[in-house]
């Protein structure tokens, strides 16, 4: 397994790009916590970065979450409804 240099925290490696970061403040605002945190490193498979050592967003195709709507999304298409995709999982 693979480490974060800054905090020793495990990395994802079936994830193409990770962030290592700390956590600044946590707290509850009505039903929900809110964390704060600070971001201290970013790890990149090399296969996904560009000439210039910054990420290829294309490559690695993140996912968004919508709070609103509750909808995961790629880079221009939805991917799945929030909440209820996991049930197929149980």
């Amino acid at each position: 397994p693979a480490f974060c240099e800054k905090t020793g925290a495990p990395l994802i490696k079936e994830c193409p790009f990770n962030l290592e970061c700390s956590l600044f403040q946590e707290f509850e605002v009505s039903d929900r916590i809110i964390i704060i945190g600070e971001v201290l490193e970013s790890y990149a498979d090399d296969d996904k970065v560009l000439e210039n050592s910054k990420p290829d967003v294309g490559k690695i195709d993140p996912l968004a979450y919508c709070t609103r709507v509750r909808e995961y999304w790629s880079l221009g298409k939805k991917v799945d409804k929030a909440f209820s995709c996991g049930k197929v999982i149980k």
